[in-house]
């Protein structure tokens, strides 16, 4: 399989991207709607595996990237990990740092709420073992993804320098996996009191999320003749699966499996679902479309519960009808507002990353 061909813009996963980005909006939409539309809330089911297809798409991404380079001379360095660092936090730190600042502006005048703003947000480090906080909660995502980008880099580099027989990629799997469900164990033994914001939000115990996505990679690099041939039924089984196992843990039939077992088997069931949205192609026109919006995902995603929060705290809808058009209004405006900051800032700015 042909790396670079891997590598360029697939529109099959920005068709997934975008799928996963509307979910996610759309669910936390229940702030509006609880009141008239309680079955919303059934979106959480939906929005987690959307998020959990975030994570494995990540990873299977910064795999290409990482294989690519260690492939290059068969060894990676640290200048070439700096370089990864820096196209990544092009992208991903002036707008984080720009919505925080805003949201911070924002409190000033009592329109957001930040009272629980700390150091910790500005490190990644504000759900390390607990996602406990108000102030812009669902960045717990990015710092999960933005500490697998940090560490596991780092990992392979050091597991070249033990210059061991065994491919480093599969040795560090192998740990990343071990450390990760060993954190879920801790978690288990020393008592959980909120399993949304100590197990599945909390950065230890989800470092193993993305990790996946770069095993998919690898299965992809050396088996994507099977991976398509297969793919709608492993699209089948991914789904299938993952609702048996959702629907185990709605049950709480044993804590173990809520605080070790879900997370250590989700990930990996929820990565059968990528390889239908590789192979996936639709009319240009729809293409063209889907990547600009997955292309101002992130902006989108960063700015849409601090929009939701706004609205709610000062328009209240009385009635089904007021509930569909705030709806719809919000999203509107979430987009054009996400896709503009794409377009005018965060864009500009990553396009100075290889000046």
């Amino acid at each position: 399989m042909n790396t670079s061909i891997m590598l360029s813009r697939n529109p099959g996963l920005d068709v997934l991207r975008s799928i996963c980005l509307f979910l996610v909006v759309l669910q936390h939409t229940f702030l509006v709607t609880d009141l008239f539309f309680p079955q919303f809330r059934m979106l959480w089911f939906v929005s987690h595996s959307a998020l959990d297809l975030f994570f494995i798409l990540s990873g299977f991404l910064i795999g290409g990237i990482i294989e690519k380079k260690y492939n290059e001379k068969n060894s990676i360095s640290f200048k070439d990990i700096f370089k990864f660092y820096k196209r990544r936090w092009f992208k991903t730190l002036p707008m984080y740092f720009l919505i925080i600042s805003i949201c911070l502006i924002l409190s000033h005048f009592d329109i957001y709420y930040a009272k629980d703003f700390s150091w910790k947000f500005i490190v990644f480090l504000q759900n390390l073992t607990i996602a406990s906080f108000n102030f812009l909660p669902h960045t717990y995502s990015l710092t999960v993804e933005e500490w697998f980008y940090i560490l596991f880099p780092m990992g392979l580099l050091g597991i070249l320098k033990l210059k061991l027989k065994t491919n480093p990629f599969y040795v560090l799997f192998f740990i990343w996996i071990v450390i990760a469900i060993s954190f879920r164990i801790i978690k288990y033994l020393n008592g959980i009191d909120n399993w949304d914001s100590e197990i599945r939000k909390a950065i230890l115990t989800r470092m193993d999320a993305t990790i996946y996505g770069v095993i998919l990679y690898f299965i992809h690099l050396k088996n994507s003749g099977l991976l398509k041939k297969f793919r709608v039924l492993f699209l089948i089984l991914g789904i299938v699966l993952y609702s048996i196992c959702t629907v185990i843990l709605k049950s709480n039939i044993s804590l173990f499996y809520n605080d070790v077992i879900y997370y250590s088997i989700i990930p990996f069931i929820i990565s059968f679902i990528l390889p239908f949205f590789i192979y996936l192609r639709l009319p240009l026109f729809l293409e063209k479309l889907f990547t600009f919006q997955s292309l101002a995902s992130y902006s989108i995603y960063l700015i849409h519960l601090p929009i939701i929060y706004i609205t709610f705290k000062y328009i209240i809808p009385h009635s089904a009808n007021e509930s569909l058009v705030l709806i719809s209004a919000l999203l509107i405006f979430t987009y054009s507002l996400g896709s503009f900051f794409y377009k005018w800032i965060e864009k500009p700015i990553m396009d100075l990353r290889d000046n």
